[in-house]
């Protein structure tokens, strides 16, 4: 059985092989899962220093400090912690497996996700609590199980979802604003994120969370594509629409809609 992970919270299900551990790095550390994929779903809390995911090659996320990641089963990436002897890097996992109540595997068809930043410490107190009773299982098995049904409600529940996505809006919103309004524009990384008053890596860590993981650069594009399929409806050629969009004519307009959409810009039958 596959489901989304805005399914979890509605779903009858029963949690086994939960086990927990407090990680420790003092060097650069390569974890690879590319070919065969996570064997368990994962939850981890990362502590100190970065650790960066890749999927197919290319950097999807870069964690930092306070950052949750969830990793479903058997979904293919490799990861480099940053770390060093005198600045070392640590987390807390949580692994476990889900099935329905009829002993059918509960499997998830999303990919790896950021899913808060824990700015108060509160989840990390829940994760430390199922560290401990994971530590301690003759006297801590049923209440194991209920700490982590409650911090997946926490962080799969609706209501957790959109406080912290229009958190991540409201830290980024001025970003938004200057992609939003002026597409025509070129904008670095590094001033949308002086505009929100903050570094560049958190910006676009919080910009990926915010547009699926996508780069201010695509987010952009994809707005300039969007408003050239309504101005091809108007009375502007292609290289007008292009310059009025920012590109650098009409045919790197159209070559950016091809690659992008996989289509031909064009006027079609209303």
């Amino acid at each position: 059985m596959n489901i989304s992970y805005n399914d979890l919270c509605s779903t009858d299900c029963l949690l086994y092989d939960i086990s927990s551990y407090h990680h420790m790095w003092d060097g650069p550390t390569e974890y690879n899962y590319e070919t065969n994929g996570r064997v368990n779903n994962l939850l981890y809390y990362h502590l100190d220093n970065e650790i960066t995911y890749y999927v197919k090659g290319k950097i999807r996320y870069q964690l930092n400090k306070h950052d949750i990641i969830f990793i479903p089963h058997g979904f293919k990436y490799s990861s480099i912690v940053s770390a060093k002897e005198d600045n070392p890097a640590s987390g807390i996992g949580i692994t476990f497996n889900l099935e329905t109540i009829d002993r059918e595997r509960i499997d998830f068809f999303d990919s790896i996700s950021i899913i808060t930043k824990d700015e108060d410490s509160q989840l990390y107190q829940k994760f430390k609590k199922i560290l401990y009773s994971v530590l301690h299982p003759s006297t801590n098995a049923l209440k194991l199980k209920g700490q982590l049904y409650t911090l997946l409600d926490d962080l799969f529940s609706d209501k957790g979802k959109k406080d912290n996505s229009k958190k991540i809006r409201d830290d980024i919103s001025n970003a938004i604003s200057i992609i939003e309004n002026y597409p025509q524009k070129s904008y670095t990384n590094k001033q949308l994120a002086e505009a929100c008053f903050m570094s560049e890596s958190s910006f676009l860590r919080k910009f990926k969370q915010y547009s699926d993981g996508i780069t201010p650069l695509q987010y952009r594009n994809n707005i300039r594509l969007m408003r050239a399929e309504d101005l091809i409806y108007t009375t502007k050629t292609i290289d007008e629409i292009a310059e009025l969009l920012g590109f650098y004519d009409g045919a790197h307009l159209c070559r950016i809609y091809k690659s992008t959409t996989g289509h031909t810009l064009k006027r079609k039958n209303k």
